[in-house]
């Protein structure tokens, strides 16, 4: 599902009630541009230190341009466990509008990489959606800013006194002219406010040109010096206002300047709003108004206002209760940018960036990781595409697709950030539960145990597993450590990529909007033929063109008359049908971690996330090419 500016607002109750339910959240970033090696650079290798500080001056200096979201949901169906993905694209605008940031006093400087620009380009990515379409956001750090200037407007005490030279004859004689004019004015106060418009007072015949900036200063400065308790002034146009000073009037005025302001920001928070859900941040400024537009046009539709507050009200607790799981594919240089992004000033060094980030997601899983965990030396092929295409023809778990998110179903777009996570999400379903079953992580939390025996915070999940070690790929394109993991597995039927294509169809036409038999024939007709994405002669080849049944819009009261309540379960913009999810609140799965089936073959699945498996394989980022090689976030194990 593509979220836009529009879509955004009125999608976000849903989107952040998905997360609050969410069994884990997968994560992917398009960026303006990253890090690369100036001419001259060392060849040895990096410490994360050094890796950090050059990914740090990359993340202040690019922006974050498309942001793929993929909610994945833990259901219970007749005793049969699976899982359901809702996968979202959002593109972001890196800038600021020009009112917003004039009246807000914001400037954000960013650049594009022409490297990345050529990327993207040769993906198919439109470089005019992010300004045309694009969400807008403030980081907490541009939000605190732009709340104390605006106060600091209110406050004139704070602007520091021009110092006038002795000789300077013009300005003193404007000065005595100005004090005139005052004393005049308060003498016949025949008006409530005397203007002051330009150096030519209104007793002097001669005219020249209206006030500057360095008048009005003056003026301000000579009121405030001279009239502190007595009079105030405004600025207005290309004049200066001066009144008598209403305590109680200047307080009320202050006052609603500054909920004015307040509100302002909390609509440009924008995309922050998710990054807040996900890391436990505060959602108190959301106004239920903002989810009463039409997705499609931005037109104002019927809701219930008690609807809407009832669900956002258990959406914040249930994320108050426990952060969702982050997982993303080679998280270290992603993290980053989240943090400079939406969160503020990244700190100088890895240490401190590893605390904060943990303090943020106390869970994260980079499947970069999970993939290469036992590699040693040696950086075997690791990229997202090469795998999770090794992990295609493995059946279980059984993952589907929500009927309302199937933008991705008959269609591979590499490098678009929504299909990305969904790649991601689908290798962190199939990886961990196909190592759960192999069971190769046991002899290292037994290590782990021995050096810390009181520690009782992890329980080994109930298994059966084949004691086979995870292989060692060679560094390019040979196997990867899951080729060899897959051997040591129970014999599973081969199943291609069109046949879970097929399924995952089945669902979205049996579940969702019903599609003509003319177009569910040109979708059939349609798709790769190949379960392979690399068996077409370039990447481009693999991107097809769908005629699917995409989500129903919401038509609005404009071009229905008729009020649309938020409670209709065919709205998806509001109401959309969530997957049922054994959850309590510790979030300790409620299932065991496999099942068997009628052959009592082992059905993996995912690991409960309280258990031992990811005591090994959670909160360490991989990162080749550096002496340490990953940096682990857990601060009991970092030291």
């Amino acid at each position: 599902m593509d979220v836009d500016k529009v879509a955004f607002y009125p999608r976000l109750l849903t989107i952040l009630e998905d997360l609050s339910n969410a069994h884990f959240v997968s994560l992917d970033f398009e960026l303006s541009g990253i890090a690369s090696k100036q001419p001259g650079t060392s060849r040895q290798k990096q410490t994360i230190q050094d890796r950090y500080v050059e990914a740090k001056e990359a993340a202040e200096r690019y922006r974050i341009i498309q942001v793929g979201l993929t909610c994945v949901g833990q259901c219970d169906d007749a005793g049969a466990e699976e899982y359901v993905v809702k996968t979202s694209n959002f593109p972001l605008n890196p800038s600021l509008d020009l009112d917003v940031g004039k009246e807000l006093d914001l400037e954000r400087i960013f650049s594009f990489q022409s490297g990345a620009v050529d990327f993207l380009l040769r993906n198919n990515f439109d470089l005019s959606q992010p300004f045309t379409r694009g969400i807008s956001y403030l980081s907490r750090v541009e939000a605190i800013t732009a709340k104390q200037k605006a106060k600091d407007r209110g406050d004139k005490s704070r602007f520091d006194d021009i110092e006038i030279a002795e000789d300077d004859v013009q300005t003193t004689q404007f000065l005595d002219k100005v004090r005139s004019e005052i004393k005049e004015w308060q003498k016949d106060s025949k008006s409530d406010e005397l203007l002051i418009m330009s150096r030519t007072l209104h007793w002097e015949k001669v005219t020249t040109p209206d006030l500057s900036s360095f008048d009005r200063r003056l003026v301000h400065q000579l009121v405030r010096a001279e009239y502190k308790n007595e009079l105030m002034t405004m600025g207005r146009h290309n004049c200066i206002i001066i009144k008598g000073v209403d305590l109680l009037r200047e307080a009320r005025y202050q006052k609603e300047r500054m909920k004015r302001v307040k509100a302002q920001i909390a609509r440009l928070t924008g995309f922050r709003w998710i990054i807040e859900a996900l890391a436990g941040g505060s959602l108190h400024d959301i106004e239920l108004p903002w989810f009463a537009k039409d997705p499609v046009d931005g037109s104002d539709i019927f809701f219930d206002e008690q609807d809407f507050s009832a669900r956002l009200n258990r959406a914040k607790a249930h994320l108050k209760t426990r952060r969702p799981v982050l997982v993303g594919h080679n998280l270290f240089t992603d993290l980053i940018y989240l943090y400079h992004s939406f969160i503020g000033k990244l700190p100088d060094t890895v240490s401190e960036f590893r605390t904060r980030i943990h303090d943020l997601f106390p869970t994260i899983v980079d499947t970069k990781y999970l993939a290469t965990h036992n590699c040693g030396n040696i950086n075997p092929a690791s990229s997202l595409e090469q795998i999770e295409e090794t992990l295609r023809t493995q059946e279980t778990p059984v993952i589907h697709t929500h009927p309302y998110h199937t933008k991705y179903v008959n269609k591979e777009a590499f490098h678009e950030a929504g299909y990305d996570s969904l790649l991601t999400a689908r290798v962190m379903i199939l990886l961990s539960a196909n190592l759960e079953a192999a069971g190769t992580y046991v002899p290292e939390v037994a290590d782990m145990r021995a050096t810390s025996p009181s520690d009782e915070d992890y329980d080994t999940a109930p298994e059966e597993f084949d004691d086979q070690p995870l292989g060692e790929g060679p560094d390019g394109n040979g196997p990867t450590p899951i080729d060899d993991l897959k051997m040591g597995r129970s014999q599973t039927k081969q199943k291609t990529i069109n046949d879970l294509k097929a399924e995952i169809q089945a669902v979205a036409n049996s579940t969702g909007p019903k599609s003509s038999s003319k177009s569910r024939k040109k979708a059939n007709a349609s798709r790769i033929t190949s379960s392979s994405r690399f068996a077409t002669g370039t990447m481009f080849d693999a991107l097809v063109d769908e005629d699917l049944p995409q989500e129903r819009p919401v038509q609005s009261n404009k071009a229905s008359h008729q009020k649309k309540s938020s409670l209709d379960p065919t709205a998806p913009s509001f109401g959309s049908p969530s997957w049922r999810t054994k959850r309590t609140s510790d979030f300790r799965v409620a299932t065991a971690s496999q099942k068997k089936d009628k052959d009592n073959e082992v059905q993996p699945l995912m690991p409960p996330f309280e258990c031992d498996f990811w005591r090994v394989y959670a909160n360490k980022l991989r990162v080749f090419g550096t002496v340490e090689r990953f940096l682990d976030l857990d601060p009991l194990r970092a030291g």
